[in-house]
């Protein structure tokens, strides 16, 4: 497959195709990516919160409650930590996604390396976790006062700062700086936008339940044998657990291709409202025409 240019001017369908192509040609490298950087930080989140659960579910199972629930706090303790690095686990998602397409643009189809790719994420990590981390608690705010509008003002919002991560990343823009960019690009395109999200949130949801019936099927099976008595309840809290620890693994790596999706709808506002491959290709034609003269 040839390079797959990001700066250029694309319409839904070509987006959509675009997308997939790039995951299709670039799988293997950015997988490994992916897998290398943010899979031990996901891991630990799910082993973690999988542990909370695991307990919780004894507990509710063995009444242990006692008057100062000594036995409820470190429940909570390893279900804060599991967030925490789930947290961290889809922050290195973002930064190793938008990374990797930077480092694809500056040096070509198969003339990096992961080490590469770890250089740049490095470089990027820590602004893409604060932003991250402030779009949150943004979204949190406005989600609690807009439940009287159906959520429409957090769902307008969420798509104005769908750009923030990309600019940051490709631009080397501050969170604010950021913000300000990204809905000027968005201006005009929300709605193409909020439908490329909606689209590509739907296929990472199809495709991780998909992934997920076997582990479903299993479950309600092994279930049926635990309402006649034939397991033992904590072998059945486990296996839960199990299934839903793999779902919650597949979800967050299928979670990457919205961002890529975000990169291409990023370039292609650029290229519609700054034309820099246009000015790019008038400034070689007119240096070319000195050169001749």
């Amino acid at each position: 497959m040839d390079f797959i240019k990001f700066n250029e001017q694309r319409d839904f369908g070509q987006i959509m195709n675009a997308t997939f192509s790039f995951i299709s040609q670039e799988f293997k490298t950015l997988f490994k990516s992916i897998l290398f950087f943010a899979g031990p930080l996901l891991l630990i989140g799910v082993l973690l919160y999988g542990m909370a659960q695991y307990g919780f579910m004894q507990l509710t199972n063995t009444s242990k409650y006692d008057n100062n629930y000594t036995e409820v706090i470190p429940q909570f303790v390893y279900y804060l930590l599991g967030m925490f690095f789930l947290f961290l686990g889809m922050v290195m998602i973002v930064t190793v996604i938008n990374s990797y397409i930077k480092t694809y643009q500056k040096e070509k189809r198969g003339k990096f390396t992961i080490d590469d790719i770890w250089k740049e994420t490095k470089s990027n990590f820590l602004k893409i976790a604060i932003s991250y981390f402030l779009l949150n608690i943004i979204f949190v705010i406005i989600g609690v006062l807009g439940v009287l509008f159906l959520e429409v003002p957090l769902i307008y919002v969420m798509v104005v700062t769908a750009f923030v991560f990309s600019v940051q990343v490709h631009e080397n823009k501050g969170f604010i700086d950021a913000m300000s960019r990204g809905a000027f690009l968005i201006k005009d395109r929300w709605f193409m936008t909020f439908g490329l999200l909606l689209i590509s949130m739907l296929v990472v949801s199809f495709i991780t339940y998909a992934l997920a019936i076997p582990g479903i099927i299993i479950a309600g099976v092994i279930s049926g044998f635990s309402t006649a008595g034939n397991i033992d309840p904590a072998i059945i809290s486990l296996i839960t657990i199990f299934f839903t620890s793999i779902f919650t693994l597949f979800y967050y790596f299928l979670y990457g291709i919205i961002h890529i999706l975000v990169n291409f709808q990023y370039f292609n506002m650029i290229e519609q409202k700054e034309y820099p491959s246009l000015r790019a290709e008038i400034k070689l034609i007119n240096q070319n025409e000195d050169s001749s003269v």
